[in-house]
């Protein structure tokens, strides 16, 4: 069980994140820049990309009560494999458990208990979601930015959610961990987007 301490930490990093970003804001508008300040929601589970093994636990933004109403940005991209990592997580409740997801379910509750999280979680994010990042993942524990199809998500459901709730055409990008290899870059050309192409048609 964590502590109120551990709850009172966590809802002190949200109100920071709203605060930086409303010093960015105001930072872009002092310039006159026209760059957008986008949010993006974070996996549960990241795994640095090295030969330490080591996890990389992001603390908020992971399901869009920390984020959908915080002040200063201009929209969100829509991390769908982020999204999907954070619902599975929460829906299966499994033996194994992340501090930061279990400190995310302290302060909403049990967040297992809610009828299809990743449609809720899509659906709240639709009306301000500028971009869209998709990859394929295996199991909810380690995000690996796998191409379409090399895991488990159903696209075809990410499709139907998309079309559903999206307002307006995106731009979506595969974000895939080999994408800035040739051969990673040429399987997105050649594998991934046909494969998209013909979900979202």
């Amino acid at each position: 069980m964590l502590s109120k301490r551990s709850l009172a930490f966590r809802e002190s990093i949200l109100k920071m994140c709203e605060a930086q970003t409303l010093i960015v804001r105001d930072i872009r508008n002092h310039l006159c820049s026209s760059c957008l300040l986008v949010v993006e929601n974070n996996p549960g589970v990241a795994r640095i990309y090295d030969n330490t093994g080591k996890l990389i636990l992001d603390v908020v933004d992971l399901v869009p009560g920390d984020f959908v109403t915080r002040h200063g940005n201009d929209g969100f991209t829509l991390d769908y494999s982020h999204a999907w990592l954070v619902s599975e997580y929460f829906r299966i409740r499994g033996d194994e458990k992340h501090s930061n997801l279990e400190l995310c379910r302290q302060q909403y509750g049990d967040l297992s208990s809610i009828d299809d999280m990743l449609e809720r979680f899509v659906r709240s994010v639709a009306p301000k979601t500028r971009w869209i990042h998709l990859c394929d993942e295996k199991d909810p524990y380690e995000h690996l930015g796998l191409h379409i199809g090399d895991g488990i998500i159903n696209f075809r459901k990410c499709a139907e959610l998309l079309k559903t709730y999206l307002k307006e055409d995106v731009v979506a990008t595969i974000e895939v961990r080999d994408s800035h290899t040739e051969e990673g870059f040429r399987r997105i050309i050649e594998h991934d987007f046909p494969i998209l192409e013909d979900l979202f048609s």
